[in-house]
């Protein structure tokens, strides 16, 4: 039986990561803003920690610490899958080549020089952050894509 109600609760806590739980019943979008520690959500539908937990019942309450770790498992594994690596060119030619990965493999990325006909930026130094820059904000937008709510 727990299974089927995990099961259950993990869908609705993955859906509300995604879309929000403005077209959930009640008891689904209490549930989910428990599990997703989004206390704004209980307050838009005008409940406390207690109040939710109490309407929620005690089978969906006693199974929400076991969603919440299993969610949470799954948000980390997707967190994981994209990582990017900034590459130095050889030392005479300053500049890094930004490597955008998901799971392993190049999706993208970019060139980032420092002399040279097509240097963009003035030293080493600026173009490294330039490269840090573009890999942390790629991967800020692939995680807040994976898992939408946990990035409030």
């Amino acid at each position: 039986m727990h299974a089927t109600i995990d099961t259950h609760m993990l869908d609705i806590v993955q859906q509300a990561a995604h879309y929000g739980i403005g077209t959930m019943s009640l008891g689904e979008a209490l549930a989910a803003a428990l599990v997703l520690n989004r206390s704004d959500w209980l307050h838009d539908r005008g409940y406390s920690i207690a109040e939710a937990l109490d309407r929620i019942g005690p089978h969906w309450a006693a199974r929400l610490c076991t969603v919440a770790r299993q969610f949470h498992t799954e948000a980390t594994q997707a967190r994981l899958r994209y990582s990017f690596e900034i590459i130095p060119y050889p030392s005479d030619a300053g500049g890094y080549t930004l490597r955008l990965l998901d799971d392993g493999q190049e999706v993208g990325g970019g060139r980032f020089s420092a002399r040279g006909k097509s240097a963009r930026f003035t030293d080493a130094q600026s173009a490294y952050d330039e490269a840090l820059a573009a890999g942390c904000s790629w991967l800020a937008g692939k995680q807040t894509e994976a898992f939408p709510a946990l990035s409030h």
